[in-house]
């Protein structure tokens, strides 16, 4: 509430009885993120050194750099930082994700909103479109059915919400659907699932070919 009454966080919609709220401007971002990465990394960090190499791999769409970039970030937090929240909301991993890849070279949306629900991340690099789907495992040991399993179905939740359902800018882009399973226990990313997709003259959105696993 008090980022909302000083200016930090403005209405970005209503959904039913509740407030979307998101950074107003580019300004306020310069000076709200460095703060953010100050609280979750416990002390100044330079956000250069930690997100170049994963907004890079985005920006070349290599995608196995991507999961490994991104868990050596997760792996960095200070366990203090973490322990109150990773074992049990699944929207920590989609923050630290979201606030990660803020950058001025690629356009990064949370919470984007469609009549069947809210993809967790839309990243746009300008060549690459990327929807990507955060689940959370909490078991201590993760099967490869398990893992399997989620996987499929935070692709097909995807799909199946349309989330990237009348993308404007999608026929202009390779777009890929990503889905990206986290463990509570270790508190990083064990596995990600790609599947490519396409959009017809009518904006139906198509699956292309089979998905591409890569796994820790």
């Amino acid at each position: 509430s008090l980022l909302f009454q000083t200016g930090y966080l403005t209405v970005k919609e209503s959904v039913g009885d509740k407030l979307i709220l998101t950074v107003p401007n580019e300004e306020v971002k310069a000076s709200l993120y460095p703060e953010l990465w100050k609280s979750i990394f416990g002390g100044p960090v330079s956000k250069t050194v930690v997100t170049e190499p994963v907004v890079k791999a985005l920006l070349d769409n290599r995608l196995e750099d991507f999961l490994t970039s991104m868990n050596a970030v997760f792996n960095s937090l200070p366990y203090q930082a973490s322990v109150r929240y990773a074992d049990q909301y699944e929207g920590f991993y989609h923050c630290i994700l979201l606030t990660l890849l803020r950058d001025m070279r690629i356009s990064v949306e949370g919470e984007r909103s469609t009549a069947k629900g809210r993809s967790d991340c839309r990243i746009d690099t300008g060549k690459y479109l990327y929807y990507i789907e955060v689940k959370v495992l909490t078991t201590e040991r993760i099967s490869k059915t398990l893992l399997n399993t989620t996987l499929q179905r935070a692709v097909n939740q995807i799909f199946e919400r349309d989330y990237c359902g009348g993308d404007r800018d999608g026929p202009n882009r390779e777009c890929l659907a990503v889905s990206i399973v986290f463990s509570s226990a270790n508190r990083t990313a064990v596995g990600m699932r790609v599947q490519k997709f396409s959009y017809t003259q009518g904006m139906k959105v198509e699956r292309s070919g089979g998905y591409q696993d890569f796994q820790v």
